[in-house]
């Protein structure tokens, strides 16, 4: 999370990697809300940060506004928060909220999934998890006792191998279970599995090859349909067209890069895959309204 020192802004946004207090050693932590406002000041908190880990936020009194990727997410009782590795986050240290903060290391997302013989089934679910979630009434206790029961256990007496395996297998229990949830409401939209399945795909390679390939065909190719099959598949699935996933997606990266760096619009352009500032520039005034130094100054 967040450290106490205020870093000066630089050409790259600021990262934070999974490294709970010492002495505490293990791969997952289990941490109260109101745990977390004690470890770091209210600005590092509210300042915008780039995780290397999972997080997973359960909201259980209160309400707050956590922004993730520029996007307010108002969260209430029973809201879910699922945030991937190399995605930005603000907390809202202003609303009186509590809650429990689940997060882990990528590595341990396999972990856990082998543990239960469901890798990699169980990975790619977990990466398909919207980033909000409204658990069903009913389904309130059965998460918060599994994450109760975590941050119990995790400050018992075992050896450190024991407390990691138990950990482990709760943690895959309490994946399973968003995951199931996920689905229900799947379901009840009437989604089709394959069409799940090869939209699943096509975000994992937007979201690997989005600053190489601005253009439908590469990815169609690699997947192994044509373009208008890949956009009916995620106008089926989200309700959207493929390529505004793929600009979206450059949209989104630009505005992280522009917001919390302090890099050169030309770099930041090159990083994304463009030839020159001026296209990048035309880009991304045609996708958000403004130029990118427009975006930066009103930011700020």
């Amino acid at each position: 999370m967040p450290s106490t020192r205020r870093p000066a802004r630089t050409s790259s946004l600021e990262r934070i990697g999974y490294g709970p207090p010492a002495p505490y050693t293990l791969d997952i932590e289990v941490v109260p809300m109101r745990e977390l406002r004690t470890r770091a000041p209210s600005a590092d908190l509210r300042r915008p940060h780039r995780i290397e880990f999972h997080e997973l936020i359960f909201v259980t009194s209160g309400s707050c506004t956590h922004v993730v990727d520029f996007e307010p997410m108002r969260c209430a009782p029973g809201s879910v928060l699922v945030l991937q590795p190399s995605q930005v986050e603000q907390f809202d240290v202003a609303a009186p909220w509590d809650g429990w903060l689940v997060l882990f290391r990528p590595e341990q997302l396999f972990a856990a999934a082998r543990d239960k013989q469901a890798e990699p089934s169980l990975v790619e679910a977990v990466a398909e998890l919207p980033a909000r979630m409204a658990l069903r009434q009913d389904d309130h206790p059965a998460f918060l006792s599994c994450v109760a029961q975590m941050h119990k256990d995790a400050r018992t007496h075992l050896g450190t191998s024991e407390l990691q395996a138990l950990l482990s297998h709760q943690l895959c229990t309490l994946l399973v279970r968003l995951v199931l949830a996920n689905r229900r409401r799947g379901s009840a939209l009437g989604t089709d599995r394959s069409q799940v399945d090869r939209f699943r795909r096509f975000r994992q390679l937007v979201d690997r090859s989005f600053a190489q390939w601005h253009t439908l065909a590469p990815y169609a190719d690699a997947i192994g349909c044509t373009e208008r099959t890949l956009t009916r598949v995620a106008q089926a699935v989200a309700g959207t067209s493929a390529k505004a996933m793929v600009t979206n997606r450059i949209a989104l990266e630009a505005k992280r890069l522009l917001a919390h760096t302090a890099a050169p619009v030309s770099s930041i352009g090159d990083q994304l895959g463009f030839e020159d500032a001026s296209n990048f520039t035309k880009f991304f005034r045609r996708e958000t309204g403004c130029t990118p130094l427009e975006f930066r100054s009103g930011y700020r």
